[in-house]
């Protein structure tokens, strides 16, 4: 899986727990595209970060138990130079 694969589908499970989505686990998972065990991994590095996250089984919900927030910034510059405007042969 690339990086940028990897940061989507981290700051889906993110917004899942953000916004308390409710169903079991299976039920995420498949909504997001990955797998259960996948999911948990998410979790696990979310948890890492600084993320508490909890679930409720009463409201089958993920939920931070603390104040977390994940912002992701990617930014991309290329440059594409031509064998004219350098003076040699690319």
């Amino acid at each position: 899986m690339n990086q940028l694969k990897e940061l989507e589908t981290l700051c889906a499970v993110h917004d899942v727990v953000r916004k308390r989505v409710r169903g079991t686990v299976t039920q995420i998972a498949n909504h997001i595209g990955i797998s259960r065990s996948c999911f948990y991994n998410y979790l696990e590095r979310i948890k890492e970060m600084g993320g508490n996250v909890g679930y409720s089984r009463a409201t089958q919900c993920f939920y931070y138990e603390n104040e977390f927030f994940l912002k992701v910034k990617i930014a991309v510059s290329y440059t594409h130079l031509r064998a004219h405007e350098t003076g040699r042969n690319l």
